[in-house]
């Protein structure tokens, strides 16, 4: 679960959305990036207490083992079992809605600034491997240095 938000609220409360999986109270889990063990103490949805919860639910949970302050957002709950992993480099593709004027080729070396789940992170593309052909939704062959 990334986590959007947390407050103070007779312990620290996290609120986010559920993306995999179901948390039950009591569950022991991990906040990552750190590797905190935390514990799930109480669970609600909306002003309601629950026992469970379900992939797409918009949760929060009462948590013990982690102060308000070593939340932040973007960090993940995860379980115990299997942790999420955290990276440096990664490959993803693309699709290029809008560049800036003052940086109109899109190329290695761009700063962008990312957005996944409630991440919000400044990246550096280090390299294009290859631009995809609109029409076939396929790689091109010939390498390309940058996109306009």
């Amino acid at each position: 679960m990334p986590v959007l938000d947390k407050h103070r609220d007779m312990g620290t409360m996290i609120l986010g959305k559920l993306e995999a999986g179901t948390l039950v109270r009591g569950d022991d889990l991990l906040l990552m990036p750190n590797r905190v063990p935390i514990k799930c103490t109480g669970l609600y949805r909306e002003a309601d207490e629950i026992q469970y919860a379900l992939p797409g639910e918009n949760i929060r949970i009462r948590v013990t083992g982690v102060e308000e302050e070593g939340v932040s957002t973007g960090f993940v709950v995860c379980g115990m079992q299997n942790p999420g992993r955290g990276v440096k480099v990664f490959e993803a593709q693309l699709a290029i809605l809008d560049l800036l004027e003052h940086k109109a080729l899109f190329t290695a070396g761009y700063k962008a600034v990312m957005h996944c789940h409630t991440l919000t992170e400044e990246i550096e593309v280090t390299k294009l491997i290859h631009q995809i052909d609109p029409k076939t939704k396929q790689p091109m062959k010939k390498k390309t240095p940058f996109v306009k």
